[in-house]
């Protein structure tokens, strides 16, 4: 059965209204301070597609132009809701985050608990790293 014309016309002004919303930069500078304000702010971002992240070398010791980490709407949500088990791409998330605050603030040892054989020395044997 073809659509009258009153009804095309009505199914397509229901998409003129529906559109985007728009993602203004000045709101993730605002958010800057708090990561989770950012990530709300950009989700809409994240539903088009999944957003490549950049970081340090110093990191994961490979360039990110190198091996893209890639965040997705699903991480995304994971990580604002909380409800759920974590993924890798969530974890790698926190490691570079850990890392970016403990250097910024000038406590690189705080770094160690994600990586703790990198405070030890190579000699060491377990009963001296206990």
């Amino acid at each position: 059965m073809p659509l009258s014309a009153r009804a095309k016309d009505f199914i397509n002004r229901g998409k003129e209204v529906m559109r985007e919303p728009h993602v203004d930069d000045a709101n993730i500078a605002e958010a800057e301070g708090d990561p989770i304000s950012k990530l709300l702010i950009i989700l809409p971002r994240l539903k088009k597609k999944p957003i490549q992240l950049q970081w340090d070398i110093r990191v994961f010791g490979v360039d990110s132009s190198d091996v893209p980490l890639y965040i997705s709407l699903p991480d995304a949500l994971e990580i604002v809701g909380g409800n759920s088990m974590l993924n890798i791409s969530i974890i790698q998330l926190w490691a570079m985050y850990m890392d970016k605050l403990s250097v910024e603030q000038a406590q690189a040892e705080v770094y160690g608990f994600i990586e703790p054989q990198s405070i030890q020395k190579s000699g060491n044997t377990q009963v001296q790293i206990q």
